[in-house]
């Protein structure tokens, strides 16, 4: 699997996807797709929206020595967490308009940590909030223990590719697979500073290199924006 267009085949061949429910999916037209696949690039504009469709990445569908497909069951295999690009890690369709995709569902320590995280296969629906970031995503949350500022059952909204500043809400992944929503503080040195968003713990301090996303919350949503789907 050399070039992207090989890469796209496989995955939506693997996955028995026709080229119009990855189109749907996608929201890239059949005939970019069939031209992507059959000739010899290796990059497109596309590739983001394409990656969202098979449920990978763009670092995934670009990624020529690893296989995330799980033939056997026709779905990809996933780690434990979305890769927001890069910063994230996800994984599911393409945010459009005011339909932000719903990864997966966490449970809320008193310190602000997901210490469970359920991902689906594919979406578990939507949330109607408009956002201008094609790499949008949101969490369901589980328990109290962030109110009022997060309750049960409301979603936190993230867009992986807004650039972070003092002061925002983030969305942290250690390299270890933990998850946890803090205030950024600072860079300085190699590590990041954060905060919880609950003044009674402390501010902590992380290595960089132990930090595989850091993306900003840009809303907390009522769960009556949900839509399933």
């Amino acid at each position: 699997m050399t070039t992207l267009g090989d890469r796209i085949r496989y995955y939506r061949e693997g996955l028995l996807l026709t080229l119009e429910q990855l189109s749907e999916r996608s929201g890239v037209d059949v005939g970019t797709i069939s031209a992507l696949e059959n000739r010899h690039s290796t990059r497109s504009k596309y590739a983001g929206a394409i990656a969202h469709g098979l449920g990978l990445t763009v670092d995934e569908l670009m990624d020529a020595n690893h296989d995330y497909l799980d033939a056997v069951n026709h779905r990809i295999v996933h780690r434990a967490a979305p890769s927001v690009p890069s910063n994230a890690s996800f994984v599911g369709f393409v945010a459009t308009g005011n339909r932000i995709p719903v990864v997966g569902t966490a449970q809320l320590e008193d310190n602000g940590h997901f210490v469970d995280m359920d991902f689906p296969v594919g979406v578990d629906g939507f949330v109607d909030l408009p956002s201008r970031d094609p790499d949008a995503y949101a969490v369901r949350c589980r328990g109290d223990s962030m109110a009022p500022r997060i309750k049960h059952g409301e979603f936190v909204v993230v867009e992986p590719n807004a650039e972070v500043r003092p002061g925002d809400e983030v969305l942290v992944r250690s390299a270890g697979g933990g998850l946890m929503v803090k205030e950024f503080l600072y860079r300085r040195e190699g590590r990041v500073h954060l905060v919880s968003a609950n003044k009674a713990h402390g501010a902590m301090a992380l290595d960089e290199r132990d930090i595989e996303a850091l993306h900003v919350v840009v809303a907390v949503s009522r769960s009556a924006r949900y839509i399933p789907g």
